[in-house]
């Protein structure tokens, strides 16, 4: 039972930085398609 409460607190913990990596990549991308444009 310990074993299997471990996993899922880190499971979450991968969520979590899972989102804030997604958020990231989709801040970056649109400021990287902003400059694309602004170069255009």
């Amino acid at each position: 039972m310990d074993g299997s409460s471990r996993a899922g607190s880190q499971e979450v913990v991968c969520d979590e930085f899972t989102k804030k990596l997604v958020a990231a990549i989709t801040t970056w991308h649109d400021i990287h398609s902003s400059l694309l444009q602004l170069s255009i």
